[in-house]
């Protein structure tokens, strides 16, 4: 069965290459006046100069930022637009990453309380000299927090507010899936986590 629609509501997947393995990182935003055509453009021109002048620097230059594909999910069937990133953007730290598996967790905060308002972002590349046994260090996690929320302000250039979209409360599907604005980001420890999704020959 096909998600249900999200009310004036894109997607849009980030795509990187880590290892020869495509992965991404998922984002919503929300805009109140609707989506159209526009809307998904102005989408594609944020988010793509957010990942390569303010994300990508953070990371690995074993990752690489590959393009982007933005989706109207507001309508069934709604209309994507596909950028490809030429020349692929490399991560802006010379140290290698750690294995594509491991990863470190942004939380993205609403005014509403509940997981069916939080949502997390997963962050590929990260650099060797970022970590210390089973943490990243304070500093890149600090970083990478602002980087998040320079990607707030990205977005309400273009009229819109990024979202946490919730399509299920208390394990039932809703009959309207609910898009919440981010207020807030924030990471709730420093321990690394593992997405073993993403180890080669696994899928995004």
């Amino acid at each position: 069965m096909p998600d249900l629609p999200v009310p004036n509501t894109v997607q849009v997947e980030i795509l990187y290459l880590l290892f020869n393995q495509r992965v991404q990182n998922v984002w919503h935003a929300t805009f109140p006046g609707g989506v159209d055509a526009v809307t998904l453009s102005d989408c594609a021109t944020q988010f793509a100069g957010w990942a390569a002048n303010v994300l990508m620097p953070l990371l690995s230059s074993n990752c690489t930022f590959i393009g982007l594909e933005v989706t109207n999910i507001s309508i069934p069937n709604g209309g994507k637009l596909s950028f490809q990133q030429i020349p692929a953007i490399a991560g802006g730290n010379i140290n290698p990453s750690e294995p594509g598996n491991v990863s470190f967790c942004i939380s993205l905060r609403t005014a509403q309380t509940g997981r069916a308002y939080r949502g997390r972002k997963y962050i590929p590349g990260m650099p060797v000299n970022q970590r210390t046994g089973n943490q990243v260090l304070s500093p890149w996690a600090a970083d990478l927090v602002t980087a998040v929320n320079d990607l707030i302000g990205f977005v309400q250039g273009i009229n819109g507010f990024l979202s946490v979209v919730s399509r299920t409360l208390d394990l039932v599907e809703r009959l309207v899936p609910v898009a919440t604005t981010v207020t807030a980001v924030t990471f709730t420890d420093l321990n690394i986590d593992s997405m073993r999704r993403r180890l080669t020959g696994r899928g995004t």
